[in-house]
């Protein structure tokens, strides 16, 4: 499991110093649920199998998910119909009804958008015995930059808000944007941990 995070740190933080030796504990793929099928969900479930995880995409849209099954991807994203294909045909992506569908004999599940979503992190965290995943979205961070360069608020401040409310509400990982951040400001002092 920690290999599965490490990748995610290595990704957005190539020059901030990880733990290695972990790669040993990934002998088999890691089974990922995700939360929607949305951009985010859809784009990240399909990355995570065609490197060879098996990934369950649960949706509580009916039509979205027979759509996804039968092979029309709802988003034009370069490459992404191809490796959802390619996945699913190899077996390690599939697209279920509901949250509930997708935690099923998973090793970890993912919920995302983290903020909007704090009431499914709750509910899932207390529901499900594996880690919960959430993960703190582009455009949440995006709307903390913006206001934090228009002076109407206190970016640090808010962005650990933020990071604290999802951790409060149940989640053991969160994936975010401001990885480098936090990780910077614990070394430095300026947050405590």
């Amino acid at each position: 499991m920690r290999w599965f995070l490490e990748q995610a740190l290595i990704k957005d933080c190539p020059d901030l110093e990880v733990g290695s030796g972990y790669r040993e504990e990934m002998s088999s793929p890691v089974r990922l649920g995700v939360v929607g099928t949305g951009y985010v969900g859809l784009t990240t479930g399909a990355c995570f199998a065609h490197l060879g995880h098996h990934v369950v995409c649960g949706d509580i849209d009916e039509r979205k998910v027979a759509m996804l099954n039968d092979g029309h991807i709802p988003i034009v994203e370069e490459g992404l119909e191809t490796i959802v294909n390619e996945s699913r045909a190899a077996g390690r992506l599939e697209f279920v009804l509901g949250a509930q569908a997708a935690a099923e004999g998973a090793d970890i599940v993912m919920v995302k958008p983290a903020l909007a979503y704090l009431d499914v992190i709750a509910e899932a965290s207390a529901r499900l015995d594996v880690p919960l995943a959430a993960y703190h979205v582009s455009g949440e961070y995006a709307m903390i930059h913006a206001a934090a360069e228009r002076g109407w608020i206190d970016g640090d401040a808010v962005a650990l808000e933020h990071l604290t409310a999802i951790k409060r509400a149940g989640a053991d990982i969160v994936l975010t944007y401001f990885a480098r951040w936090f990780a910077e400001s614990i070394a430095n002092g300026r947050i405590q941990s």
